[in-house]
């Protein structure tokens, strides 16, 4: 009796002390499950209004209900981030697909997994008391844009397209704020930007008694694509499930900041306190102009992200017309739609 009433207490603790392990184990999972994983983010440019559709997924808990605790900072240039991207400095990033052709046939290996710039956000804005009136009026003139800017690497397309010698041109490379006094100031003819830049850029001008002219690419035929989310091919394979997470989270994001602009507007301005309200907003409404007719057709957030092959084509086409690659660059070298959701028309 003893005997058995021995073996059954020791099964008891057995049991007991297999049980605290079980719920310690447990806990500690659960612990580790909730600890977001770091996700470092580069964008393209310094933060201005048109960065406003990331704010969402931060502030609405979009990203730390998927896991994630995201570090959003500034770029230096498309340029930049690729190479940046391609160095595993920054995990993601946010740059231009024909800047990335470029690189890619230097050897970076980067691709994009999401688009965001579904049309091209590249401008030319010059004052109108300057005597231009048409691109060819730009032979001649000087140009001011960050070295490497996106403008710049597309200006032989543009001036193919308008019908201009871009040889013609003086480059002066410059960061935005030199690039854009100078513009004011007539030390320079025109300036390189993105479409979301020229609001401040013509409010700044209202206020010297000046108006700003300018040229959209996309006014003159070219249909190519431009910013989107990019990562390093070996995070595509090693981790496929955090790219994942990173791009639904991220056009989940995006998905409500369209759906919700005033109110995605007024995160961002809580995260950038310092920034003028009125040049702010205007970048956020011409930002959200390059979605295009994508933001009305993608019923779903993934939809947003999706790339058209025969566009992606287009572009590597474009770029290696106008360009000498350093090695040819096939589609599938820069793309994945792997994250996205298909649209259809």
């Amino acid at each position: 009796m003893r005997s058995r009433l021995s073996r059954y207490a020791v099964v008891v603790l057995f049991v007991t002390a297999a049980l605290s392990v079980s719920v310690s184990w447990n806990r500690a999972s659960a612990a580790m499950a909730q600890a977001p994983e770091g996700v470092s983010f580069a964008l393209d440019w310094i933060v201005y209004g048109k960065h406003a559709l990331f704010y969402p997924a931060i502030d609405l808990g979009i990203y730390k209900k998927n896991g994630l605790s995201v570090n959003m900072v500034r770029g230096f240039g498309s340029g930049d981030t690729i190479q940046k991207v391609d160095q595993k400095t920054f995990q993601f990033g946010f740059a231009d697909l024909a800047s990335l052709v470029i690189l890619r046939a230097k050897g970076a290996k980067v691709v994009e997994v999401g688009m965001i710039h579904h049309l091209m956000p590249h401008a030319i804005l010059f004052l109108k008391d300057s005597g231009i009136k048409t691109p060819k009026d730009l032979e001649g003139r000087t140009f001011s844009t960050p070295a490497g800017n996106a403008v710049w690497v597309l200006l032989p397309a543009f001036a193919k397209a308008a019908g201009f010698d871009h040889a013609k041109i003086q480059h002066i490379p410059a960061d935005v704020p030199a690039s854009r006094a100078a513009l004011l100031a007539g030390r320079v003819a025109a300036v390189g930007v993105f479409w979301p830049e020229y609001p401040p850029v013509a409010i700044e001008a209202k206020k010297l008694g000046k108006e700003v002219g300018y040229f959209k690419y996309s006014d003159y035929g070219l249909d190519l694509y431009a910013n989107g989310i990019i990562v390093h091919e070996g995070l595509v394979r090693e981790k496929p499930d955090l790219v994942r997470t990173f791009v639904g989270a991220t056009f989940e994001g995006i998905r409500w900041a369209l759906n919700n602009p005033k109110k995605a507007f007024e995160m961002y301005m809580k995260h950038n306190p310092e920034q003028d309200s009125e040049k702010a907003w205007g970048e956020w409404t011409t930002g959200m102009d390059m979605f295009g007719d994508v933001a009305k057709k993608a019923k779903r957030p993934l939809q947003l992200a999706w790339m058209d092959p025969a566009k992606v084509k287009r572009t590597i086409e474009v770029i290696g017309d106008l360009y000498k690659l350093e090695s040819p660059v096939k589609p599938e070298e820069v793309y994945t739609n792997k994250f996205a959701e298909r649209l259809r028309p």
